[in-house]
């Protein structure tokens, strides 16, 4: 599949990978939570709708069951429902954590519902995703502060994969179901920090993303991921001072 070519339906575009979707094609047509009832948007037919929208209860347990029916469970089925020839969900490794969160749930429940509903369904399990529009998160920190102060321990292992890597690989795989999409290796908080010659005030809580040790379509090493995700950071610092 060549998505240049391909009709587009898009979810999720106002941040992190699916505004790098919508910068990156130029034939996409995005759903939000103020035009998702249009019909100029719901009755037409898509050649590929990508929901990376993700509901915003995303603690350990649900605070407004709302949100979170209507950010998962409401806006997947209407997706659902709108002509297509294949659906891609982005999902998360989170679904193998022992005691599942809000969030993971949302997933869980996401995955079932494309898998059984859609007639071209692939699910996609990622780990922890960088790229230009992420939220600030630890890996960031460690690459634009110095010596920062972080609540996570040094022996915390992360897998990273890019939000361009995401895409490609959406763009070629050609199989459907559910697959798990992640970097050849996993490293520790430590390693990222003495990637980057930076020496961080190291918290207690030690985090080990779940599913890492799952059957996988493996794409590259983490160091290269990092590697890369610190040139982003560079360029978008560029910009900025512009």
């Amino acid at each position: 599949m060549h998505l240049t070519d391909k009709k587009v339906l898009l979810t999720g575009a106002t941040s992190g990978f699916g505004k790098y979707v919508s910068d990156t094609l130029d034939n996409v047509t995005t759903l939000t939570r103020q035009n998702r009832y249009s019909s100029e948007i719901i009755d037409e037919e898509y050649d590929i709708i990508i929901h990376s929208a993700f509901s915003n209860e995303r603690g350990p347990e649900i605070t407004d069951y709302f949100e979170f029916v209507d950010g998962s469970i409401l806006l997947t089925n209407e997706l659902l429902h709108i002509p297509h020839k294949k659906f891609v969900y982005i999902s998360s490794l989170i679904v193998y954590e022992d005691e599942i969160s809000s969030y993971g749930l949302g997933k869980k429940l996401s995955e079932a519902m494309v898998s059984e509903l859609s007639e071209s369904p692939l699910v996609i399990r990622v780990p922890a995703l960088l790229g230009k529009d992420i939220r600030p998160n630890t890996v960031h920190r460690i690459i634009t502060e110095k010596n920062p102060k972080l609540t996570l321990s040094k022996d915390s292992k992360f897998n990273y994969i890019l939000h361009s890597d995401l895409l490609k690989f959406i763009d070629t795989y050609d199989k459907e179901g559910v697959v798990n999409f992640m970097s050849k290796d996993t490293v520790t908080l430590e390693y990222v920090s003495e990637l980057f010659n930076n020496s961080p005030e190291w918290g207690k809580y030690t985090y080990v993303t779940p599913g890492i040790e799952e059957d996988a379509e493996r794409l590259r090493s983490s160091k290269s991921v990092l590697l890369e995700y610190e040139k982003i950071i560079k360029w978008v610092f560029t910009k900025i001072k512009k």
